[in-house]
């Protein structure tokens, strides 16, 4: 199977399970407008509307993204082709590093290569205070208060209590 037929067929069957018409409609309009904004325009809603169905229906974000594929595809294809004709033509005036920029956000393989590697140790020091020293467990006073007085207080199931005698 071509991927053409490949890519009609997923479409039908992910049509068949979309059955909001502004959804199907929206769809429609995407390849032709090739563009989220305009697309809601000529669909009759709003921008929101359209996040919202992308994160309700797993369906309809598959289908969008499967479009954009074909649009940065075709769209690709335009660019390489003109920068065929700009390199045989070397009178061409046109900014070539307009389409630069246009190759580099549609294919990786236009993009500068970068690497980066990291290297070394990563130390970790990490400081627990004792049960004695932490203020929230056993305050400063009741510490105080014990050794002072020779009384017998503590902590009960971590609940401050006194022991009468």
């Amino acid at each position: 199977m071509t991927q053409e037929a490949s890519l009609i067929q997923n479409t039908q069957e992910t049509t068949k399970e979309l059955t909001h018409p502004k959804q199907l409609l929206f769809l429609k309009n995407l390849r032709q407008y090739e563009g989220i904004i305009v697309t809601c325009q000529a669909t009759g809603i709003d921008p929101k509307t359209y996040y919202n169905w992308l994160e309700a229906s797993k369906t309809f974000f598959q289908q969008v993204q499967s479009i954009k594929k074909e649009i940065d595809d075709k769209r690709l294809g335009q660019y390489e082709a003109e920068l065929k004709k700009r390199i045989l033509d070397e009178k061409s005036k046109q900014s070539d590093i307009l389409l630069m920029f246009a190759l580099k956000s549609l294919d990786s393989r236009y993009r500068d290569k970068q690497d980066t590697h990291i290297t070394g140790d990563i130390i970790v020091k990490l400081s627990v205070p004792s049960y004695k020293d932490n203020p929230v467990m056993r305050p400063k006073e009741l510490k105080e208060k014990n050794e002072n007085k020779g009384t017998t207080e503590g902590v009960h199931e971590g609940v401050y209590a006194e022991e009468k005698s």
